[in-house]
């Protein structure tokens, strides 16, 4: 490699401990970090005193290595589905792109620069997974290859796919999106017809027992058997595996003899721009996607009140960035697949269990949701001058900027709830199921008020930047856990309001009971949320 580059490579990670330490100078950036750096203490903590302290037996090789398999074969998919070009920043386009540089020096570095990124990350989830391998060591090499090889597998993907584009028709290329569509639509009504023909667990288990499945999950092989490895012997075996594939795979992207500067250029550019939007809008997934001119009946919603227009423009806001839907749908399909297909496909079957996954359903989907589906203040930050200067009420415009975002979640929820009963073969409690759909609009109103709220009140992004993971840990944390805790407390005073009001007036006092404090609740968070509209500080421009 290029002096100049290994140089480069040397600042870029020295540059990254050094705005962590400016970041660890400022109040907030203290207490995030710390809480963050708590957050992993916590985990590593709780588990090696589960790990010291548990009673049940020791976890089998198979089902560790087909859980660690299907979930890196999902990972997978939605990696290659959106690789491309290697990314470069500006600054790297500017300088190293016009340099007497050759194309495999530029793609090590970029390996190289990115790569201890995914280290790091990859020992984190490691960490988190210690309790589900077989021997809780091999978790950590196992999840810190994984991950990298994932990103060195993108990169090989999307040189690939441009050497691949560059020699197909033009036709061919527009027609391979709409193929795969219809791939998946035959390939999810098959898998419909086996559920109704042998049930929802068991088509799970003879879908990832089918060739196509195994031959699929065949490149993860390695990674999940040092995952899933039951002796020491064999751990370092595989871990040597691994880390020869993930070699291999890096050869092959600087043996690939494909000229990529120029695709790099466009889509860097256009990927930088999508990072660019999120930073000074602070908005995710809702603020990266580019606006379309698109056409599409919105309603004028009257009965919002006075911030009817407020919600009508976010609507077409939506309607004109509608890659955030997709966003929104792939965290309802892993909320899905994670509460209710896991468990029936390792066999906890039941009336009672998928009665109570449904109501866990309609309350863990929005928490985990609205972190990135930003319709709302998140998106119109940048606006908050603007929006003061109508002559609009506090509450009218907390309720005109949050009611599209709650109630496309709460639509979200609600079929998802109904997926889960059209699909999972099972009797449900009918009091379960009424209770799950009658939480999904009051749960979805206030996730996404309170995470406005807490918007309003500390400024921060929805993406981490380079080396401030920890921090950004940090944040994810304090959020969820608030929010977790004021929905604990609104569950807490319905359930024993419905008590009271079962003993007065029986069923219909029990209902009326606990509408009526969620309501209340609703109707708080609403007021809170206005109050920190009206008191946030114009000046603050750069989020923590």
């Amino acid at each position: 490699m290029n002096p100049g580059l290994r140089y480069l490579l040397w600042a870029g990670f020295r540059g990254v401990l050094r705005r962590a330490g400016r970041r660890m100078r400022t109040f907030r950036g203290f207490v995030s970090t710390a809480i963050g750096v708590l957050f992993f203490a916590l985990v590593v903590g709780t588990q090696i005193l589960a790990l010291v302290t548990a009673r049940e037996g020791p976890r089998l090789h198979d089902p560790a290595m087909q859980g660690f398999s299907l979930v890196l074969l999902l990972f997978m998919v939605s990696s290659l589905l959106a690789a491309d070009a290697p990314f470069y920043w500006p600054q790297e386009v500017q300088f190293l792109f016009p340099a007497p540089l050759r194309r495999r020096e530029l793609l090590l570095y970029s390996l190289l620069s990115r790569g201890w990124v995914q280290v790091f990350s990859g020992l984190w989830l490691g960490v988190v997974g210690m309790r589900m391998a077989v021997r809780p060591a091999a978790a950590i090499p196992a999840v810190v290859l994984s991950v990298l090889w994932l990103y060195v597998l993108a990169q090989l993907v999307g040189l690939l796919k441009l050497a691949i584009g560059d020699r197909l028709p033009p036709r061919a290329g527009r027609a391979v999106r709409p193929l795969l569509g219809m791939a998946a639509a035959v390939a999810g009504w098959l898998f419909y017809r086996q559920v109704r023909a042998v049930g929802f667990g068991p088509a799970l288990g003879e879908l990832f027992q089918s060739p196509a499945a195994r031959w699929a999950m065949l490149p993860a092989r390695p990674f999940a058997e040092v995952f899933a490895a039951g002796t020491a012997g064999a751990a370092l075996a595989w871990t040597a595996a691994s880390l020869a594939l993930v070699l291999a795979t890096a050869g092959a992207v600087l043996a690939l003899d494909v000229d990529f500067r120029e695709r790099s250029l466009v889509s860097s550019a256009r990927r930088f721009e999508r990072i660019r939007r999120m930073r000074r809008g602070r908005g995710g997934l809702a603020s990266a996607a580019a606006p379309k001119n698109r056409r599409l009946p919105v309603p004028s919603f009257a009965f919002v009140g006075a911030g009817a227009p407020l919600a009508r423009r976010q609507a077409y806001e939506l309607g004109r960035g509608l890659r955030t839907l997709g966003a929104l749908a792939f965290m309802a399909g892993m909320a899905f697949f994670y509460v209710i297909g896991m468990p029936r496909w390792i066999g906890s079957e039941g009336g009672g269990e998928l009665g109570t996954s449904l109501v866990v359903l309609a309350v863990v989907f929005p928490l985990f949701g609205t972190g990135g589906f930003s319709v709302d203040f998140r998106r119109d930050v940048e606006r908050i001058a603007y929006l003061r200067s109508l002559p609009l009420r506090p509450t009218a415009v907390a309720v005109g900027e949050v009611f599209v975002a709650a109630a496309t979640v709460a639509v979200f929820n609600l079929l998802l709830l109904g997926v889960a009963v059209w699909v999972v073969d099972a009797p449900v409690d009918p009091r379960m199921a009424v209770l799950a759909a009658a939480v999904a609009l009051p749960v979805a109103w206030l996730a996404v008020t309170l995470e406005n709220w807490l918007f309003l009140l500390f400024p921060t992004r929805t993406q981490a930047d380079g080396g401030q993971q920890s921090a950004f840990v940090g944040k994810q944390l304090i959020k969820m856990l608030f929010k977790l805790v004021l929905l604990g407390v609104v569950a807490v005073a319905a359930g024993l309001t419905a008590l009271a009001g079962g003993w007065l007036a029986d069923t219909i006092g029990a209902a009326a009971g606990a509408v009526l404090v969620v309501a209340l609740a609703c109707w708080g968070a609403t007021l809170l949320l206005a109050r920190a509209y009206q008191g946030f500080d114009l000046t603050v421009d750069t989020p923590a």
